[in-house]
Parts: C-alpha cells; structure tokens; sequence
C-alpha cells in the first residue's frame, strides 16, 4: 500500500499556477504548482511518482514557507 506525502512550500509567496488537480498521474521532478516570490515565478515540483491526492491552495492565495500545499500518494 502507498505512502503519501505531503508537498511543502519552500518559500512565502503567492500561488501563481496550479499544473495539476486531485486524482491527476504525476511523476516525480514535474511542476505542480507555480509560486510568485519576490515577483519572480518559482516552480515547486513533485518530489515523488504518485497521484495528486489533495491540492490545498487556490491561485492567489498567499502563503508562507513550511505550509503544507498539496499531498502527494505514491505509486503502486
């Protein structure tokens, strides 16, 4: 049975894109999620192949580093 695991902000920004929605095949190193820090667009990546169980943000959304932004559950 798989893990999931949970995506973390790295930095404070705002949420520019979301690549992905819950129930979405992704593989680990691809984009889920744009953020806009310090007006420059930053990726935030898949750290593993799974299916995108849970997106907690919205784009516009504000949010600092450490925030849980998404959850990841790993391929079978």
């Amino acid at each position: 049975m798989g893990y999931s695991t949970e995506v973390i902000s790295p930095f404070n920004g705002k949420i520019k894109r979301i690549y992905y929605n819950p129930g979405d095949d992704i593989e680990a190193g691809e984009v889920l999620i744009s953020l806009y820090v310090n007006d420059v667009s930053m990726d935030i990546l898949s750290p593993i192949d799974g299916k995108v169980e849970l997106i907690d943000v919205v784009i516009g959304e504000k949010v600092i580093s450490g925030m849980v932004i998404a959850i990841i559950k790993e391929a079978h």
